[in-house]
């Protein structure tokens, strides 16, 4: 089974060095293998370090250039992206560190990440692997409207 990945040009990618990498190595651990899982293993721990390590860093820009305010905004703004980005991708890499071993195929860019995070039903992320989730009173064998 062979899973084609798209180009890298239509892939969006994230306004961080670290979501740049998240991207590299989902794309790469979502092609079936247990080599390619076992890789990413490694490879979403080294981005959670590297990106507290970006955190950092894009937090001194940032503040550095609140001083350029009164002349212009955008080296504000794009340092607001890249700190939320950067931000952002550490609970990401946290999450698909201890998903990796039982998730099919993970969320490869940070667009779909964030949408995913933001959705409210958590429960959603195993979906594609066990199928939509089942209402607990008919798991218990209850009549539909029953009064428990």
């Amino acid at each position: 089974m062979s899973m084609s990945v798209p180009p890298l040009s239509d892939i969006p990618r994230g306004d961080s060095l670290s979501s740049s990498l998240m991207l590299g190595i989902t794309l790469y651990r979502n092609v079936p293998s247990v080599c390619n899982k076992i890789q990413a293993q490694l490879g979403y721990a080294l981005v959670l370090v590297s990106s507290l390590v970006e955190t950092a860093t894009a937090l001194a820009f940032t503040t550095l250039s609140l001083l350029t305010l009164p002349i212009s905004r955008e080296p504000t703004k794009k340092c607001f992206k890249w700190l939320s980005s950067s931000a952002f991708t550490i609970g990401w890499s946290f999450v698909d560190f201890f998903l990796n071993p039982f998730v099919v195929v993970a969320v490869a860019d940070e667009k779909s990440a964030r949408q995913l995070a933001s959705n409210s039903c958590t429960c959603c992320v195993f979906y594609a692997e066990y199928g939509p989730p089942q209402p607990l009173i008919s798991n218990l064998g209850v009549p539909q409207g029953a009064i428990i």
